[in-house]
């Protein structure tokens, strides 16, 4: 299986939890028992999966305190699972350059999102790396 299909998991994972607000051990035993994923693709999947519920507060700031006039609230929900998978991926999970997560991102949105909501993932994350990389 690819990390495409792996992070594709992720999304709809990190997805339905921005909207039921809590974390669903069913969807997850699902989702990731119903394709071929190697023991390394699993091992992603679980990481940003929990990652990011754990750091979600954490990572809306992060995605607020980068979004000039936008409130999450705000943020169309996909995009901002979108966000949520990146940024946690950005600036806590190792392994992963800023470079290849905001690509990936961004194509993400080109495929799960509206129009032009790739230019908006990516205008927010070229933020946030430029800012990780500032402090570095």
């Amino acid at each position: 299986m690819s990390r495409k299909t792996a992070r594709e998991t992720a999304l709809k994972l990190v997805y339905e939890f921005i909207i039921s607000g809590r974390k669903n051990e069913l969807t997850y035993k699902n989702l990731t028992s119903s394709e071929d994923f190697s023991s390394d693709d699993l091992s992603y999947i679980a990481d940003v999966y929990n990652g990011t519920t754990d750091k979600y507060d954490e990572i809306l700031a992060i995605i607020e305190k980068n979004t000039e006039g936008y409130r999450t609230g705000r943020i169309y929900k996909v995009d901002l699972a979108i966000l949520v998978l990146s940024v946690f991926e950005i600036c806590f999970y190792k392994g992963i350059s800023g470079a290849v997560s905001a690509n990936e991102a961004v194509e993400l949105a080109k495929t799960f999102s509206a129009e032009k909501s790739y230019s908006f993932v990516n205008g927010v994350l070229a933020k946030i790396i430029a800012g990780v990389n500032a402090a570095q």
